[in-house]
């Protein structure tokens, strides 16, 4: 059974929203499409959606490192790297020129060793952050 609040709106102060929490069998039985919960069966408690077909986990308990491998573009150069670490294809980094996002397999790819290459050099002083991480701990 669901409830309406009607104009609900968080006011100055408030500090949470309380979702609701419960096990994966007390599930509403007609769920809709964004229809979010906190499931105690997964992990200590885990974030979860309703996709429209299925429930889905949003996170996992956990840490990531991160790693920034940072080069300058002299106007020439177009192949940068090789990355700190392997990087399995372009849409597993980040890649910025400047601050501005550059979009895989678009602005760049990634060669088989293990470097960023650019469909253009970049412009003579401008940063190329490269953005990707080592690994992660689950603890879910």
């Amino acid at each position: 059974m669901g409830y309406m609040v009607k104009s609900r709106a968080l006011k100055s102060g408030d500090t949470a929203v309380v979702l609701p929490v419960g096990d994966t069998p007390n599930r509403p039985a007609d769920p809709v499409i964004g229809a979010t919960r906190i499931n105690t069966d997964l992990g200590s408690g885990l974030l979860e959606f309703y996709n429209g077909t299925e429930f889905k986990a949003m996170s996992v308990q956990g840490t990531v490192q991160i790693v920034v491998d940072t080069y300058t573009g002299d106007g020439s150069t177009v192949e940068f790297g090789p990355l700190s670490v392997t990087a399995p294809s372009a849409a597993n980094v980040l890649v910025f020129m400047g601050q501005l996002y550059q979009i895989p397999t678009v602005s760049y790819s990634i060669s088989i060793t293990n470097t960023i290459v650019f469909v253009e050099a970049p412009p003579p002083g401008v940063t190329v952050a490269i953005v990707h991480n080592v690994g992660s701990t689950v603890t879910a």
